[in-house]
């Protein structure tokens, strides 16, 4: 009976996770072309800064909130607090505001139905020394991917949805999400 229990019990976990209480369906904000409150990128950015940031889930961005977040993916303000996938086994202490701002441009062009982009948020990849760790390495490569999403949004603001997600801002860096 305990071999049962262990292997029901994962699975009703696993099942909740995937088929419980779904939250909101995230894919239409995605879609939306309204303009931007204003505050709309910043204001999760500024909890996740002050250290206030208390969500569980992604925050909730759209179409109309890249160029702001864009205006501040060069910044290294470190974050203490912000969105962690709970399907990611790596445990980060910090995040960069210009990174979590990429971050949360890739979850608008990927319209993941709970908002995560990947795992975690850290752009692997690139020139690096061996045996740096990954936070470094990401730190490291922020700088480049910036110029990348700018690069893209260029490239897409005027074409469909889509053909915006069809487009890979980092397609032809070495760097890429973890």
């Amino acid at each position: 009976m305990n071999i049962a229990k262990a292997v029901v019990t994962p699975c009703l976990l696993l099942a909740a996770i995937g088929c419980g209480s779904a939250p909101p369906d995230r894919t239409q904000s995605h879609e939306t072309e309204s303009p931007a409150s204003g505050n709309a990128a910043s204001l999760p950015l500024a909890s996740m800064r002050d250290g206030s940031w208390s969500g569980r889930e992604f925050p909730n961005v759209s179409w109309a909130d890249v160029p702001r977040l864009l205006e501040v993916a060069n910044s290294t303000t470190p974050l203490v607090r912000f969105p962690v996938n709970p399907l990611s086994s790596q445990s980060q202490a910090s995040c960069r505001e210009g990174t979590m701002a990429l971050w949360m441009i890739e979850s608008v062009r990927l319209a993941r139905p709970l908002g995560f982009p990947s795992l975690n948020p850290l752009l692997l990849g690139g020139e690096h020394a061996d045996g740096q760790d990954w936070a470094a390495i990401s730190d490291q490569n922020q700088g480049a991917a910036a110029r990348a999403y700018r690069a893209w949004w260029q490239r897409v603001a005027a074409l469909p949805v889509e053909a915006r997600r069809a487009d890979d801002p980092l397609a032809n860096t070495a760097i890429g999400w973890h």
